[in-house]
């Protein structure tokens, strides 16, 4: 399913563009058919996504943030490695020295599944607004929605209600300001996958 779209407005008249509201709408009614369930902590969230310039993006990123993860295709095709959090701490490499042995650094575990997201348009406004910092009346509060939705449609794994909702939400969100999927959600996948992925480290 395709979705690029802008909804444009002036702070001083903010408006939702009807055609892409129409599609947004179209997009939740179809995610609520989709297949559901919910992943394993133990599994990983693999996203596939093709940008314009014909380059391909896949991450494969740990249900609850404590195995590490990789990204290809980041930042002009780049492979990042995302060390996985536990109690506080992760294996890195130093950054200025990608060959000398890794080191302990203090962490916060960021999962890439959220089960006690909501699943109404409503509830999904607060939870952005607290989880990503936008705060009604600042001038840079639908900003922080579009990068917080970005984010979720992107790197994590949604339920069919969650996925249903964020597109409600931007479909009667008045003047979000050109709001860019990066890239389009034509060519973009997530599930939950049970494997490994290519580069794991012995011992995970």
């Amino acid at each position: 399913m395709a979705i690029a779209l802008t909804i444009s407005g002036s702070p001083a008249s903010p408006k939702v563009d009807p055609a892409a509201a129409r599609v947004l709408n179209n997009a939740a009614l179809a995610a609520l058919r989709l297949p559901d369930g919910a992943p394993r902590p133990d599994q990983f969230v693999y996203t596939k996504m093709k940008n314009s310039d014909g380059s391909q993006y896949q991450s494969w990123l740990s249900v609850d943030g404590t195995r590490s993860g990789l990204v290809r295709g980041a930042d002009g095709g780049q492979t990042i490695t995302v060390a996985g959090c536990r109690n506080g701490r992760r294996l890195v490499h130093p950054q200025d020295n990608p060959n000398a042995p890794p080191v302990w650094q203090a962490c916060v575990q960021t999962p890439a599944y959220f089960p006690d997201m909501p699943t109404s348009p409503a509830a999904m406004q607060s939870y952005l607004e607290k989880t990503f910092g936008a705060r009604p009346g600042d001038p840079a509060y639908l900003t922080d929605m579009e990068k917080g939705i970005n984010e979720l449609l992107t790197r994590a794994y949604l339920s069919s209600g969650q996925r249903a909702a964020l597109y409600e939400l931007m479909a009667k969100t008045p003047a979000l300001p050109s709001y860019r999927m990066w890239p389009t959600l034509s060519d973009a996948t997530a599930s939950a996958s049970p494997s490994r992925h290519p580069e794991a480290a012995a011992g995970w």
